[in-house]
């Protein structure tokens, strides 16, 4: 009996052992209408934050015909008009160029998601 359970370990132990060989994932590719969903959400944050860096350039504008102006604006009224619309202006294109950054972050985001 010993003799069998000698020959068994002897036969067991002279067996190469089995070698292991990693699998191989594959990712799955992307779809076309996935990466166009994602570049479409990123060209949407872009053109809003463009429409931010138009109205701050308006804001910039409006506070240049004061500098340029002053004189002419002697109307109090006209004066105040025109610096609340630069901070009308200011405040917009603020928001603007945030939304847009949020969007386009937001755009990244999903371009890493979909499958």
């Amino acid at each position: 009996m010993q003799a069998i359970a000698l020959a068994l370990a002897l036969a067991l132990a002279a067996e190469e052992p089995e070698t292991l060989q990693p699998e191989t994932v594959q990712q799955p590719q992307k779809s076309p209408a996935s990466r166009w969903a994602a570049f479409s959400v990123i060209v949407a944050g872009a053109a809003v934050a463009g429409v931010g860096v138009g109205f701050r350039y308006s804001a910039g504008e409006q506070y240049d015909r004061i500098d340029r102006n002053y004189p002419a604006l002697a109307d109090y009224g006209e004066l105040q008009q025109v610096v609340a619309r630069g901070q009308q202006h200011q405040t917009l294109g603020a928001g603007f160029l945030i939304a847009g950054a949020v969007i386009m972050v937001l755009g990244a985001i999903l371009s890493m998601v979909l499958p």
